[in-house]
């Protein structure tokens, strides 16, 4: 009975170990399950940012278009405001051809 009395404290102390072993496991294990929850996290993340590149990308080739036709709406208005300041300019040159010759058929006033 003395070997079994001497060997009780070590077999508690061997559980004691094994119980803390598997409560270490556990706590392993749920941690584990965490990482797996943030990477699954992660994962939907990094799709979505994703679909907001694309949705981005596709918004940036709708900008481009756009001021492509812009650019070539402002062509043609700058081609018509030529067209209209040539015309201007030809019209401020008769009209100022124009003045001295009315101020000269204009007799002066009696005194």
């Amino acid at each position: 009975m003395a070997d079994n009395d001497d060997l009780k404290p070590l077999l508690h102390k061997l559980i004691a170990i094994v119980e803390g072993t598997a409560r270490d496991v556990s706590g392993l294990k749920a941690d584990v399950g965490g990482l797996k929850a943030d990477v699954g996290s992660l994962k939907t993340d990094v799709g979505s940012l994703k679909a907001d590149v694309g949705s981005l990308k596709a918004d940036v080739g709708s900008l481009k278009a756009d001021m492509m036709m812009v650019k070539s709406e402002l062509k043609v208005m700058n081609t018509r405001l030529d067209g209209f300041e040539k015309r201007l300019d030809d019209q401020g040159r008769i009209l100022a051809a124009l003045v001295p010759t009315r101020i000269a058929a204009v007799p002066p006033a009696a005194e």
